[in-house]
């Protein structure tokens, strides 16, 4: 007797990724090395030996002034904005616990290109400052994003089919009152 499991090549759109008022999410990590590299179709990646994290709470609201969907995540570092469209995800604020300003990005930083597919590629530009006791911050970057597979992941919570293995490349600068740090 022999099997094959075959994997419908995932296609991920705005709803599948809105989140709702009040849900949480955990966050993970691992002490060591979890190679999840090997892309291609039908991959497996088995990330069972995460450890669970801390959980965050998550706050979703609609501005009554527009169809865009806005969530934010809090926890004990900070909150994370981010918008939903039929074209993407976008990061839109930062702000973190022991921070007394925001970074805000008058031109928001791209997360995930939406419909994303086995074969999604994406670019995009983007800039936030914020301004501190006189002192303005900020950072303007690139980022490059793209599906690298497909398949299948194990966790220490379940397994989960038809995932998307996607790369983010990001490179940016930020400034301090007109002085350049490079990252």
């Amino acid at each position: 007797l022999s099997s094959v499991t075959v994997l419908a090549q995932p296609t991920i759109n705005s709803s599948d990724l809105k989140p709702e008022e009040g849900e949480k999410f955990i966050i993970t990590s691992s002490s060591t090395y979890l190679d999840v590299s090997a892309g291609g179709s039908n991959q497996t990646w088995d990330l069972s030996s995460l450890v669970a994290g801390t959980s965050a709470n998550l706050r979703a609201t609609i501005p009554n002034s527009s169809a865009t969907q806005v969530d934010t995540y809090e926890n004990e570092e900070g909150i994370i904005c981010h918008t939903y469209t039929s074209t993407g995800v976008h990061l839109v604020k930062l702000s973190g616990v022991n921070a007394p300003t925001s970074q805000l990005f008058s031109d928001t930083k791209l997360i995930l290109p939406l419909p994303l597919t086995s074969s999604s590629t994406a670019t995009d530009t983007y800039s936030a400052s914020a301004t501190f006791q006189g002192i303005t911050s900020g950072v303007n970057g690139d980022v490059s994003i793209s599906v690298e597979g497909y398949g299948t992941v194990t966790t220490p919570f379940a397994t989960f089919n038809n995932v998307l293995l996607v790369k983010t490349v990001d490179t940016y600068n930020t400034t301090a009152n007109g002085n350049i740090n490079g990252a």
